[in-house]
Order: C-alpha cells, then sequence, then structure tokens
C-alpha cells in the first residue's frame, strides 16, 4: 500500500476540476519480444491501460466536482481530442487525464524476468521529482495491465479505488478491499476532501447496521466539508433506518439545499450529478412509504436538471409500473439502458415492462380495443 505522495498532494490527487493543456511526453515504451509474439506491442499495452483506468474510474462513479478521475470517466470525447492535438496515446494520454499534474516524461515498460514478468512505469515532473510504480508476479499481460492501472489510481487518486472497490462488496458487505483503501485514502487526502473518505466509512457502518456510527461519520465529514450534499442526504438514510422519516426526509432536503447554493462556476455537470444521486434518494424514500405523488415530483425535479439521468429514469420507471403504465416506464428504461448498458436492474425492470404491456395488451377489450382503465399518477 503506497501511504506517501512525491509531489504536491492538491496536484498529485487530481483534484482541480478542468483538465490543463500541459503536454506529457512519452520517451519510452518497450516490451520484450516474448510479448510482442502474443500481440501486445508498446502502443496497445499502453492503450489497454487506459481502457481500464477509464472503466474503473467508470465503475466507481463517484460524482465528486474536484475529482479529475471522474471526468476522465464521462468525457472520453474531450480525452480524444486532446490526444489528437499533442499527439500523444496510451499510457501518456491516460495518466495525463487521471492526474491532472504538471507535465510528465513517463517510461513504460515490461521485462521478462523468466519466471513472470514485470511492468514499470516511471514519472518525471516538471520540478525532476520521480516516481515509480510496478508491478510483477504473472507472465499474463492482461493481469498485469489491471494490476498496474489499479496501482496508478491508487498512487493518483486512492478514493477513486477504493469508491470502486466499495461499490462491488456492497452487495455482500464484506468490504476486504474498500475499508483498508478508504482509511489510506482519509490520511492522504487534504483536509478538504476528507470527507469523501469518511462519507463512505460510514455508508458501511449503514450497509452493517451501524446507523448511529453512520451518522456520526456523515457528522466527521461535514465538520471537513459542510459543503458536501451527499452526507446529509445519507445521514437522512440513516435516521429513515432509525425509523425517524421526517427527520430522514429534511435531511435529505437540505441536502438539496446545499447543492443550490454551491458554487456553480464550478463544473455544473458534476453538480447535476450530485443533484440527480440526492433527488434520486429522496423520490425512493417517499415511495418506499407509499408517498408516490411526493415520490414522482422528487425525481421529475431531478430529471429536469439531469434529463438523461439513469438513475433517477429507472427509479421513475418502477414507479409508473407500479400503477400499470408501461409505455412511459419502457420510454425511461430504454433511455437509461443507453447511459449504463451493464445496468441489471433496469434491464430486469425493462423485460418486466414489456412482459407488463404485453398482458395488458391481451386484456384489453376485443370488441373497443382499448384497456380497462388503471388508476394512478399521471406521467
Amino acid at each position: 500500500m503506497i501511504t506517501t505522495f512525491l509531489v504536491t498532494s492538491a496536484a498529485a490527487l487530481g483534484l482541480m476540476a478542468v483538465i490543463s493543456v500541459d503536454p506529457i511526453i512519452m520517451n519510452k515504451s518497450t516490451v520484450p519480444i516474448f510479448v510482442e509474439l502474443q500481440g501486445y506491442n508498446g502502443g496497445l499495452v499502453a492503450k489497454l491501460l487506459r481502457d481500464r483506468i477509464r472503466t474503473i474510474a467508470r465503475e466507481a462513479f463517484l460524482a465528486r466536482k474536484e475529482s479529475t478521475l471522474s471526468y476522465f470517466a464521462e468525457n472520453e470525447e474531450a480525452l480524444g481530442e486532446l490526444a489528437d492535438q499533442f499527439k500523444i496515446s496510451g499510457v501518456v494520454d491516460a495518466l495525463r487525464q487521471v492526474s491532472n499534474l504538471h507535465s510528465y516524461v513517463l517510461y513504460c515498460y515490461i521485462a521478462d524476468r523468466g519466471d513472470d514478468l514485470k511492468f514499470s512505469v516511471k514519472g518525471e515532473t516538471t520540478t525532476g521529482e520521480l516516481f515509480y510504480v510496478s508491478v510483477d508476479g504473472s507472465r499474463d499481460v492482461p493481469t498485469l495491465i489491471n494490476a498496474m492501472a489499479e496501482r496508478l489510481i491508487e498512487r493518483i487518486e486512492p478514493i477513486i479505488l477504493a469508491v470502486y472497490y466499495f461499490r462491488k462488496e456492497y452487495a455482500s458487505g464484506n468490504f476486504e478491499k474498500s475499508l483498508p483503501l478508504l482509511e489510506h485514502s482519509f490520511r492522504v487526502l487534504p483536509a478538504d476532501y476528507k470527507g469523501w473518505p469518511l462519507l463512505f466509512l460510514g455508508r458501511i457502518l449503514y450497509r452493517q447496521g451501524s446507523y448511529d456510527g453512520a451518522i456520526t461519520k456523515y457528522r466527521e465529514a461535514l465538520a471537513f466539508d459542510p459543503g458536501l450534499p451527499f452526507a446529509y442526504s445519507r445521514w437522512g438514510e440513516a435516521l429513515v433506518a432509525k425509523g425517524d422519516l421526517e427527520g430522514g426526509l429534511a435531511k435529505i432536503r437540505q441536502a438539496i439545499e446545499v447543492s443550490d447554493r454551491a458554487d456553480r462556476t464550478r463544473v455544473d455537470a458534476q453538480l447535476a450529478v450530485q443533484l440527480a444521486t440526492v433527488y434520486q434518494l429522496l423520490g425512493d424514500v417517499l415511495a418506499a412509504n407509499s408517498r408516490d405523488i411526493e415520490a414522482r415530483e422528487a425525481y421529475i425535479e431531478g430529471l429536469q436538471s439531469t434529463p438523461s439521468n439513469s438513475g433517477l429514469q429507472t427509479s421513475l420507471a418502477a414507479l409508473y409500473m407500479r400503477y400499470g403504465q408501461f409505455q412511459p416506464a419502457i420510454d425511461l428504461l430504454q433511455d437509461a439502458l443507453l447511459q449504463r448498458q451493464v445496468d441489471p436492474r433496469t434491464s430486469e425492470l425493462l423485460t418486466q415492462a414489456l412482459a407488463g404491456r404485453i398482458t395488458s395488451s391481451l386484456s384489453s377489450d376485443p370488441e373497443t380495443g382499448s384497456s380497462q382503465p388503471t388508476t394512478g399518477i399521471n406521467p
């Protein structure tokens, strides 16, 4: 586990909101002949490494305005334009976008050690500071690429890797990898950003049923960052779990108020992602407590700022399906799948909605061709 950084924390953690246009120079990218004979030349290895970093960042889905890794995950077109402009590719492009550091000279190479391969990256900053990252223990190139991607993310912005594993481990409740990464992130992040690991440490406690412990972590997160909307919304979620529905709803709505007061000069797209997540939680809590009209209003209000947010679309579709309104649900779910193609819940709901529409059509009046009226909320 890497516990120190060799460059300034604000730069090394990639905490600027806008990607700089300073180029990074790749002086050398080499692989041994054995690796080339497997079809992995230097350019392909670099491309696969970049793609793996992007996948991890996307799956982490950290809606943090200051995270360039989140920006890297969402803005592939901008990355391509930047790479074309400066004639950079592979790991150079990846690290340029991931870290947003000052200019680097990078050396990426794989060495054949007989029993295994060693994949190494050496970086030098414009100030002359060096860092080295290496992985070994396998002769399988894809395995090494995945390990290097994780090591680089841990080195540059460990909270992203922590959240990536948190999302994978949440269903099981076994936070074997994410918990130490979150604790590591808390130690190395600057004070202004310690709220984020505390937020997810709170969510681990919530998942384990320790609602008071979770609230304590959310309070600590807000002590570092009073403007962190998710700390309010998850605090509200914990209050609801404790049986305080109105208190919980008030906290979630407070998260929306905090987001509305945020500095909108900084990355509006990321602010919208934050708001969408809070609106979805608000709607889901209301829907779970049979307050469907209010839930629908929350989803629609969230969609007004982020019309293509897949989470809001899926939750609103589920609400429509509750009232037999299958066609608007299908429209929403199809749009949601365009945004996040690998989403089991959305895919399952779409299958159910299509089946519901067929059943509803078969039960239509045979003479008029009109379905029996259903009661519910209008789309």
